[in-house]
């Protein structure tokens, strides 16, 4: 059992493939299993782990994200290695990941900035799903529930219904209201290619009044590994979802009217879809090139009037070099994205210059090497050079190490609009079963 533990592998930490116990940073493997046998909601699952805590939808991790619910996150979500938070307002949308097509989940426990970039302040999730197998996979979830009476039978007077029977007396009955759907997935390695197909369905009528969603969900990844030319692997990812809810915010009153909307409920519409493709290739010197890029969309209606389309355009480009005679793992990279999103959450003053549009950009520049030293340390360091402008808007970072050395004071900092990060860890094996780290 713990030589299976030690043996779990994971990518997030480094960007490359590891064994969980040589991480530099605090780690946990979440199997895909606990997530679909016992909740089947990503959200849920993650107050499983341990040091982590969700806020509504919002994740913390060891209390970093303080209590700002949906926005101002400070944890990455990823899938498969490519951010998956919303462009508008850097949130996670829970509902959108493809459970039914998850292997495992990483979760890095504190700060992995110089990889990820300032979106990483409090850590990251890794969410991978399953690769196209030589041996087919086929899987079906179905799950179904209803609720049950509260013990204050007043508090469920609108579950009830007047049946007409075939003989025309009416006869009141308590209908529960109901959730439940499924999932199904498929996964093959037809020859080069292999295919890994989703589907997910879910609806809730809710126990509240006007309480009620439904969810749709497709996933698909293609992926095609010449034979000819064995070091190219290139593919493509895809994902939809859609939803239609109610909900409101404060009841009609206590007691009865708890679970009644004291003004109409809020209707609101969502619908995600990214589309990414990828390239790596292996050369024949222990190196990898990698690019990506995605574009994704989303799109929030609601009755409220805070609707927004956005689109998010993304790129990233890594090297990875393993010089195994020292013991030496260098890896670099470039990545950007650029965002417009438009809406009247922004302005709906014709005379602003950003009059319900706002752009986003980002581009950075990392490297991060690792070496392991007799066999039982491993030190790891790295940078980042990152900049971000938000519509006309850049934020200069002041160097007050350099203004000290030229003289300058306060007024009169050195400062750049490209902000540097720094990181440093190390992981010192004790024993056969003990690790040390920090970071």
């Amino acid at each position: 059992e713990d030589v299976k533990e030690m043996d779990i592998v994971v990518v997030t930490g480094s960007k490359y493939e590891k064994k969980l116990s040589e991480e530099v940073v605090s780690m946990e493997v979440l199997k895909a299993s606990v997530i679909n046998q016992n909740s089947a909601k990503m959200d849920e699952a993650m107050n499983k782990v341990p040091g982590v805590n969700m806020l509504g939808e919002t994740i913390s991790i060891r209390g970093g994200s303080g209590f700002s619910d949906a926005t101002g996150n400070r944890v990455l979500a990823l899938l498969d290695g490519m951010p998956i938070i919303s462009p508008e307002n850097g949130s996670i949308r829970w509902q959108t990941v493809p459970i039914e097509e998850l292997e495992q989940v990483e979760i890095i426990k504190g700060s992995s900035s110089a990889l990820y970039g300032s979106s990483a302040l409090n850590g990251v999730l890794n969410m991978r799903t399953i690769e196209p197998k030589p041996k087919m996979v086929n899987k079906v979830l179905i799950n179904y529930g209803f609720y049950g009476e509260p013990r204050q039978r007043t508090w469920d007077w609108w579950w009830r219904r007047t049946i007409i029977k075939h003989n025309g007396q009416s006869v009141v009955r308590t209908q529960h209201p109901m959730f439940g759907g499924g999932q199904f997935l498929h996964a093959k390695q037809y020859g080069d290619f292999g295919v890994v197909i989703s589907a997910a369905y879910n609806q809730d009528q809710g126990f509240r009044q006007n309480n009620d969603y439904k969810r749709a969900r497709m996933s698909a990844k293609l992926r095609y590994t010449p034979h000819k030319f064995p070091g190219i692997t290139t593919g493509l990812n895809m994902n939809f979802f859609h939803e239609n809810a109610k909900d409101f915010f404060t009841g009609a009153g206590i007691a009865t009217l708890t679970y009644i909307s004291s003004s109409p409920p809020v209707i609101t519409s969502t619908r995600t879809f990214n589309i990414d493709p990828y390239i790596n290739y292996y050369n024949k010197k222990d190196g990898r090139h990698s690019l990506k890029f995605r574009i994704y969309n989303t799109m929030y209606n609601s009755t409220t009037g805070d609707s927004t389309v956005s689109t998010q355009y993304y790129a990233d480009y890594s090297f990875l070099k393993r010089f195994n005679k020292i013991n030496l793992t260098i890896i670099t990279g470039l990545n950007a994205f650029y965002t417009v999103v438009r809406g009247k959450t922004f302005s709906d003053d014709p005379t602003n210059k950003f009059y319900n549009t706002r752009l986003i950009s980002d581009a950075a520049a990392y490297v991060q090497a690792e070496k392991k030293f007799f066999k039982k340390l491993t030190v790891s360091g790295g940078v980042r050079f990152e900049y971000t402008k938000l519509d006309t808007s850049v934020e200069n970072y002041p160097f007050h190490w350099l203004s000290k050395l030229a003289n300058r004071d306060s007024a009169h900092l050195i400062k750049s609009p490209v902000a540097p990060l720094f990181r440093f860890g190390l992981n010192f094996q004790a024993t056969e079963g003990t690790f040390i780290r920090a970071s």
